[in-house]
């Protein structure tokens, strides 16, 4: 990154289940980024929109980056019932997703 130059370094991410897809990735810092990981659903047929956090430094030496769950997007807890929603909240978009930055309003 310092050169500003293409490095053509490449990373291997694995997809929950085949048909998903990638909506964004944004870099946090040097190893991290966040990534929307969908299925191609809208509406009330979206079953999958849930973010990882990635990280490029692959702990595990498998060869694939190694991803966490932050938050499924259809099923993030609410315990205190907050805004009038049940003790589980769904995304109000159930979108294709905007991005993260522009769900984060970045």
């Amino acid at each position: 990154m310092r050169s500003g130059r293409y490095t053509g370094r490449r990373w291997t991410y694995r997809l929950d289940r085949p048909e998903h897809a990638i909506g964004d990735a944004v870099t946090v810092d040097r190893n991290r980024l966040p990534v929307i990981e969908r299925d191609g659903a809208q509406g009330v047929d979206a079953r999958v929109k849930r973010v990882y956090l990635v990280d490029k430094r692959d702990r595990d030496r498998d060869g694939v980056l190694d991803k966490t769950l932050v938050a499924d997007l259809l099923d993030v807890a609410n315990p205190r019932a907050l805004g009038g929603f049940g003790r589980t909240f769904t995304f109000p978009v159930r979108f294709p997703v905007a991005g993260i930055c522009g769900a984060c309003r970045c």
